[in-house]
Order: structure tokens, then C-alpha cells, then sequence
């Protein structure tokens, strides 16, 4: 969505030394893609314990830096760490430090991270939350070099203790005292107040006359007219103007493509509208009597696919265009096509809810005939193979050429009499105002998933879906899986309003505050600082195969979660299970064919963020593509950090 940010609501001091206004996106000046981004992130290279030492800040007192120094020299001269764990142990330090340098002694860190067996998140929650009161502190395990790899999935054995007893003696590792205790505790209490009352305000503002926010994409086989259909739609709204219009008009007619008027509406880029077909995503803004929708225009062509993931994986629900045009609808549908395709993806993605416009009627003079094929065709498919539940699925007939049937008749713009003698439902608006809002979690966590990145003048801007939780200005978060802090500067929302606080479900531009361009890539997400995002390299997954290919050990895919694609391995299958009962019908198998369901390990090659489904549905759906070709969806059940990978 690199083509629709919105900066014009940006601070005066945001466009210093800014030679751009819409940005510079990553591709523009690294350019990188999600296959070579890898390029850009850190380097890890080998640190010396000596980097760790903090130098002297302006005003120290001699004295103090020097026992400061003594403390750390000594803590680290106390250390066994074998050299295969020298580059994990660098790895963890140079997260912690630059997310709690400012408030935890090194020497603590030292301790949480060996303590945690180099897991660096692990080791953040461990010193935000401290020890127990009725706890002594442990003493630091020893790594041996023979210690076998942890079995996949499952928690890796705590290390036995060792001869270092450097916790012990340390007085920051005894218990707390009771007023440190009754401080910490005050705190978290403030913390928690805080984030109530911003709660309550966000359900306040979500019930002050504002109407309800739908992300709808718009999906179809690469022909079947949607962005003729939108574009019309809006400019019978008023979201574009007529001199727009009349605009698009000229330059289309130029070109020979004078039917294209109106997807030019959404496909601004000049490729796109020299090769006839959307490329990127296209969202546009609008209300109804009942709803804020915000319009995801996909691309239909097969090599724009990862584009429609990323759409629809940001959408409450689906609009599926058809075209009744002889031979059109039958190409999209048939094997290859991409209207099959599309309609098991968004399912696979989580959405239920389901309008299916015939469009292109006009060009059958609006028979009942062919649209109750069509009708009979699609309704088969939908609810058989991809899921959809018949009272989550709408029809509606239109021309999205003509513009009929897409608002309700009116003296300017009669529907065709042809059509009202067969055809008394809905039209295309009335079908979007049925559209029933998702349930917000807005008491669950922060996540948001990040779909772009850009440079914003003196920041970084970022463009993503709240999943859950909610973010306000000022907030101080965390972006996954880097680790990386960051602080949020203003928030824009897609329709271009700026805002305070922004809860689940909305898609919003934010600009960065503490991060660089090619820090933060696409795929990330943004959590609180309390509770990152978990990251893993390692996958089991509860996966439908959908392809025409079975799916075998070994085989090289590409891994989507929300925006990033990661290359990723299948390393085991564990078993193979009847879809209706859920029981094991075979272990191990060495495939699984089309049509089946069952439970695989995926390796990964870079970190990847992933929950559970069954903690947070938004970031628990996976996808597995070969190519061009979707292979498998499904469901994560377990995330890890292989430490062999690390």
C-alpha cells in the first residue's frame, strides 16, 4: 500500500530536509523486496564483553564509574559460557540493553539472560516482572557443550546449576525489600489505572456517534471488472468528484482504454494503468447509513497474489465480483483461475462474511438465466469446499460500467426495467450496510501488524492493522521479532483523519520516534513493551492442503503470516487427521494429498511473528504458496526458537 500513503496531516517539523511528500518507501531507496530485506537488518556481529560497558555519562563522579566498571568487569570475569553460545549471549545482550539500559544493571542482565538459556524475551519478562518475594535467587547455570538440542515444541530443560554463584552474591539478586516492593507496586497499579482510563476513553469514542468500521476487500479473477466496480461505486458516492472524473475520462480515451475510466479511480500508477491490471493494494474510505468501510481493492492477477494476502488478510469480510460474460466467469472458476483461489484464501484467513456480485449482467441484457447459473455455481463451491455459511453469503446483480443496481434507483440513475421484472432485492449498498462489525479485542494486548514502511521526514512511517489492543500517541512499544523500542509520534488514520488513540481493527499510518529505516521491516509487528509478540523459527501448524501437489517432507515453501513471507522448510509431517472428527488417522506419513488435513513442523529461516490460534486468531493463521500456487492454510498450534537456527 506503499501508493496510498497519507502525510498531509503531518507536524510543520516533519517536512524538514523532506524532498517528497509521499515518502520514500524501502523499495525506493534500498531497493529491497521481502526476498532480499534480510539484507537490512542487523548484522549480528561478534561482540566483545568490553562493548558492554557503558561509558561515562557527562557529570559521573570518577569514583562511581570506577566501581561501576569494577562490578561489570568482575561479573563478566565470573562467566562460563561455551563459544558456540558466545554469539547468542552478544545477541540477547544488545537486545536488553536497548530496551532496559536505562533502568536494569547489566550484572541483572547478565543473570536474567543466562537464567532464560539466551531467550531474549524470556529475559525481558523475567526483570519486568522480578523475582517472587518468597524466592531466593537461583543460582546461574553452567552451558555444557555436549547438552543436546530441547525436543521440538516443547519447554527446553533449565540447565543444572553450576559453580558460578555470582547471583547469589550479588545484593541485586536477593529478594526485594518490602518498600522496593510496595514501590513496584504502586507502579504497576498506576500502570494499570492508566491503561483503564485509556480504555474507557477509546469505548467512548468508538460509541460517540461514530459508526462502526468494516475492512472490506475486493477480490475476483483478474478480468471480472472490480475496479470498474468501486470506482464506480465511489464516484456515484461522492468520493470522487466530477472533475476528477471527467479527467480520467480524457486520459483513458487517450490511451484506447476509454471502459477503464473508472478503475483509474484506484490504479494510479502509470504501469497499472498501462498493462489494464491492479498491482497493489487500493484503499479507499467511505460511509454508509450505518458503516465506515474501508475498501480493499486486491489485485485478480495470479503474480500480484502475496498483494491480495496482504489485503485480505487485513479484511472483515469479502467482496467476490464475478463476470457473466461467456467464458469469463468459466476461466476464473475453473482450475487455475483466480476466483476459486481467492474465495478459499480469505476463508483461510478468517473471513466469513460474504457478498458475491454478479457483475457485467448488462452484456446478457440482464438474464435471470445466467445469473442463476452463476448463482447455482458459486453458492455450490463456497459452502461446500471453502467453508462459508449460506446465511453469511449475499447475491446482488449489477454493471459496474453502467453503474445499475449499485445504489438504490432514483430519477438520475433508473434502475433497468429488464432487471426489476426478474430482481427485487438488495442493491450493492444495501448489501454493504447488512455487513455485520467483528467483535474488537480491545482489552487483549497490542499487536499491529505492519504491511509498509517508509521514510517520514525526521521519523519512520509505518502503515498496518491494530489486530488487538489499542495504541495512543506517546505510547513506548516494542517492534517484533528485532526487539527493537520505539516510540509512537502521531497516528493518521487510512481515511486520513488523525487521531489520539487508535483501537483493534482500524488500519492505521503511525510515525516512529527511536527506529531507522531498514530497522523495521515489513511483516513486523508492534507490541507493548510488557508483552511482546512472540517470535519463532519453528511452526506446528494444523494445515488443509489445497493444492494440486501433495505435501511432502523436505519440500521449500513460502511462509505467510499477515505481511511477511519468510522461505521456510517442511521438516516433519506428524500426522495425518479425519477433517470431520479430528482424529489421528496415520503418524508420519510421508505426505499428505490434496484435499487432506494434518499436523506439520515448519522450519523457518528467519524469526517470524506468530501466535497460537488460540490465543490470538489475527496473527495464529498461516499460509503455505509454491510459486504462483497456494499450496496449504491453516492454523499455528506452537511457536519456538530452534536454538540450532540461532
Amino acid at each position: 500500500m506503499s501508493r496510498h500513503r497519507n502525510l498531509k496531516n503531518m507536524v510543520d517539523e516533519d517536512y524538514d530536509n523532506f524532498d517528497d511528500e509521499r515518502g520514500h518507501s524501502l523499495e525506493d531507496r534500498f531497493g529491497t523486496s521481502p526476498g532480499n530485506s534480510h539484507e537490512y537488518m542487523h548484522s549480528g556481529r561478534a561482540v566483545e564483553f568490553r562493548d558492554y560497558i557503558r561509558e561515562e555519562e557527562e557529570g559521573e563522579d570518577e569514583e562511581f564509574v570506577a566501581r561501576k566498571d569494577e562490578e561489570i568487569h568482575r561479573t563478566f570475569q565470573n562467566l562460563t559460557i561455551q563459544p558456540q553460545d558466545r554469539d547468542r549471549f552478544n545477541t540477547c545482550m544488545d537486545q536488553l540493553r536497548d530496551i532496559l539500559a536505562a533502568e536494569v544493571p547489566e550484572s541483572t542482565m547478565v543473570d536474567a539472560i543466562i537464567r532464560c538459556n539466551y531467550n531474549s524475551e524470556a529475559a525481558i519478562n523475567l526483570l519486568l516482572s522480578g523475582p517472587k518475594e518468597d524466592e531466593g535467587a537461583a543460582p546461574l547455570p553452567v552451558q555444557s557443550s555436549s547438552s543436546k538440542p530441547s525436543t521440538p515444541f516443547m519447554e527446553p530443560p533449565r540447565p543444572a546449576a553450576a559453580a558460578v554463584d555470582m547471583a547469589r552474591s550479588s545484593p541485586r539478586a536477593t529478594p526485594k525489600s518490602k518498600a522496593s516492593a510496595q514501590k513496584e507496586g504502586g507502579r504497576e497499579s498506576t500502570q494499570e489505572s492508566s491503561r483503564s482510563d485509556r480504555s474507557d476513553l477509546l469505548r467512548r469514542l468508538q460509541k460517540e456517534g461514530n459508526k462502526e468500521v468494516i475492512n472490506l476487500v475486493v477480490i475476483g479473477h483478474v478480468d471480472a471488472g472490480k475496479s470498474t466496480l468501486v470506482g464506480h461505486l465511489l464516484y456515484l458516492l461522492g468520493q470522487v468528484s466530477q472533475k476528477q472524473m471527467h479527467r480520467f475520462e480524457q486520459d483513458s480515451r487517450k490511451a484506447g482504454k476509454a471502459s477503464f475510466a473508472y478503475a483509474w479511480a484506484l490504479d494510479e500508477t502509470e504501469e497499472e494503468r498501462e498493462r489494464g491490471v491492479t498491482m497493489d493494494i487500493a484503499p479507499r474510505t467511505f460511509e454508509t447509513e450505518t458503516r465506515r468501510l474501508v475498501l480493499l481493492d486486491a489485485p485478480g492477477h495470479r503474480d500480484f497474489i502475496p498483494n491480495m494476502l496482504m489485503g485480505a488478510s487485513s479484511a472483515d469480510a469479502a467482496l467476490l465480483v464475478l463476470s457473466a460474460v461467456n467464458g469469463e466467469f468459466e476461466s476464473g472458476f475453473e482450475a487455475g483461475g483466480q476466483t476459486r483461489e481467492h474465495a478459499l484464501l480469505v476463508r483461510s484467513l478468517g473471513v466469513s462474511q460474504l457478498i458475491v456480485a454478479v457483475n457485467k449482467l448488462d452484456t446478457a441484457q440482464w438474464a435471470r438465466a445466467r445469473y442463476d447459473e452463476l448463482r447455482e455455481r458459486i453458492s455450490a463451491f463456497l459452502i461446500r469446499q471453502a467453508g462459508f455459511r449460506e446465511q453469511d453469503i449475499q447475491f446482488v446483480p449489477v454493471s459496474g460500467l453502467t453503474g445499475d443496481n449499485l445504489l438504490p434507483s432514483s430519477k438520475q440513475h433508473p434502475t433497468p426495467q429488464v432487471l426489476t421484472e426478474w430482481y427485487s432485492g438488495a442493491t450493492l449498498l444495501d448489501c454493504l450496510d447488512k455487513l455485520r462489525p467483528p467483535e474488537r479485542l480491545f482489552d487483549r494486548p497490542l499487536r499491529i501488524a505492519i504491511s509498509d514502511v517508509y521514510k517520514a521526514g525526521s521519523g519512520l512511517g509505518v502503515s498496518g492493522r491494530v489486530e488487538t489492543g489499542f495504541v495512543a500517541t506517546g505510547d513506548r512499544l516494542m517492534s517484533q521479532p528485532a526487539g527493537l523500542p520505539c516510540s509512537v509520534k502521531n497516528i493518521i488514520l487510512e481515511s486520513g483523519e488523525p487521531k489520539q488513540v487508535a483501537g483493534a481493527g482500524e488500519l492505521v499510518t503511525m510515525t516512529l520516534n527511536g527506529v531507522d529505516l531498514g530497522q523495521v521491516l515489513i511483516g513486523a509487528v508492534l507490541s507493548e513493551m510488557s508483552s511482546p509478540c512472540p517470535s519463532g523459527n519453528r511452526l506446528r501448524a494444523r494445515i488443509v492442503v489445497i493444492g494440486e501437489r501433495p505435501l511432502t517432507v523436505g519440500q521449500p515453501l513460502m511462509l505467510h503470516i499477515k505481511a511477511a513471507a519468510e522461505p521456510a522448510t517442511v521438516r516433519k509431517i506428524v500426522s495425518q487427521i479425519d477433517k470431520a472428527t479430528g482424529e489421528v488417522l496415520k503418524k508420519g506419513p510421508r505426505s499428505l494429498p490434496k484435499g487432506s488435513t494434518g499436523e506439520v513442523e515448519l522450519k523457518v529461516q528467519r524469526l517470524v511473528c506468530a501466535e497460537r490460534f488460540a490465543d490470538c486468531k489475527e496473527l495464529g493463521r498461516c499460509m503455505l504458496r509454491l510459486g504462483d500456487t497456494t499450496v496449504a492454510a491453516g492454523i499455528v498450534l506452537k511457536v519456538r526458537i530452534d536454538k540450532e537456527q540461532e
